[in-house]
């Protein structure tokens, strides 16, 4: 598992060298605004599985339903 980012107290550097999603891979860290809020909310997300991976859907609630990502 990968460490979590705190929500108060921790510092994220942010790269503009790799935009609109070029050479994104599986544990990448992303920041991007967020599509329902206006374009006004900011939001930095983990990259757990690309378009085709299969994913754990919900590793909390312990079934271990898969599901495939999709393109968008």
């Amino acid at each position: 598992m990968f460490p979590t980012i705190s929500v108060s107290g921790d510092w994220v550097l942010i790269s503009k060298f790799h935009t609109r999603g070029h050479y994104v891979r599986a544990g990448d860290v992303v920041s991007f605004t967020h599509p329902h809020d206006g374009g006004h909310v900011r939001v930095i997300k983990r990259v757990i599985g690309l378009p085709g991976d299969f994913v754990v859907k919900d590793p909390s609630d312990g079934t271990g339903d898969m599901l495939q990502v999709g393109d968008r």
